[in-house]
């Protein structure tokens, strides 16, 4: 097999499954194409819980409780195999009582032993596993939150990579709704080009642009108010036309931004570590005047805050606190 980690997970648990399917097919214990029992460590051993569990697979498969590769992967991707392992076998346990037919010495070795007892292989399982972050659908002149699942189809976006920004954007299939205006294609923009590349242009002769996802690679959310962010900070940017774009440039811009609640901005501006004073407190005033230092947590538009005479982090709003130096 090749290694996980240079196939998107989509490839890799689409792997793990033909290769479980075709020894399964071959009654093939344990399979010769990989060194680790699917779904369960290896052993060789005769009564080994990972042969066990092989031949209740394929008991299951063999009865119609499961599709073949196509449920495989689908239960890889999201990250369920054990439990979905465990609930296929209990409704066929079910379904044999009710029929008044024979378990069979695998069904029954399995039910002695008990499912807690199976050595399930979640470094192999996790490598499958398809990550998803809350991030953005954009559609001509908005975004819409959305839950974003993340694979290797999804390119980084200029603007925000040249700004230390890990965000990444997905054409979706399709055409989008008609707009005067294509935000994408904006956000879309190269810096060092001044403009969006061609396959990244909207509107006009370039037609309608599809629905994009747009999220960030580091399985942070990635919200509507970093998007406004971030295009106010590409219009500044690159108002004057081409021109190289840094992390320095971002931090600078973000300590001066009339709207500093969306994540993006916090962190440039209150990195973890960075020393703050606390500011004009209506409601915990005794707060006033203490420092402390970002925690590098941020969640509501507040800034987690590590304050002298506090055994635990406080969460305070940007405009409430004031860098120092």
């Amino acid at each position: 097999m090749k290694s996980p980690q240079r196939i998107d997970p989509q490839k890799w648990a689409a792997e793990c499954a033909d290769i479980f399917m075709r020894s399964l097919e071959a009654d093939l214990y344990p399979p010769k194409e990989i060194e680790r029992m699917f779904g369960v460590v290896k052993s060789t051993e005769p009564e080994a819980v990972g042969k066990l569990v092989f031949n209740v697979w394929i008991g299951l498969w063999k009865t119609d409780y499961f599709q073949g590769r196509e449920d495989l992967t689908r239960v890889l991707l999201t990250g369920d195999l054990p439990k979905w392992f465990e609930a296929k076998v209990l409704k066929q346990i079910k379904d044999v009582k009710q029929a008044g037919g024979y378990l069979g010495y695998y069904l029954l070795n399995l039910i002695d032993r008990g499912f807690a007892a199976i050595p399930w292989d979640y470094e192999l399982l996790d490598l499958a596993k398809i990550q998803s972050v809350m991030g953005l659908v954009v559609d001509g002149s908005t975004v819409t939150p959305k839950q974003v699942v993340l694979d290797a189809s999804f390119q980084p976006c200029p603007i925000a990579a040249a700004a230390g920004i890990p965000l990444v954007v997905k054409k979706l299939q399709g055409k989008g709704t008609k707009s005067n205006v294509y935000i994408i294609s904006r956000m879309m923009s190269e810096p060092l080009i001044g403009l969006a590349r061609r396959e990244w242009s909207y509107g006009g002769m370039h037609g309608v642009a599809p629905q994009v996802l747009a999220a960030r690679r580091d399985n942070v959310a990635f919200e509507p108010s970093d998007w406004y962010a971030l295009d106010d900070f590409e219009m500044e940017m690159l108002d004057d036309g081409p021109r190289r774009v840094t992390r320095d440039d971002f931090v600078r811009w973000a300590k001066s931004y009339f709207k500093p609640d969306s994540r993006i901005v916090m962190e440039a501006k209150f990195p973890e570590g960075q020393a703050v004073r606390v500011h004009g407190l209506v409601s915990n005033q005794d707060l006033n005047g203490r420092n402390g230092s970002a925690t590098g947590q941020y969640a509501s538009g507040r800034v987690g805050v590590n304050l002298e005479g506090r055994n635990a982090p406080v969460a305070i709003r940007p405009n409430n606190l004031s860098v120092v130096p």
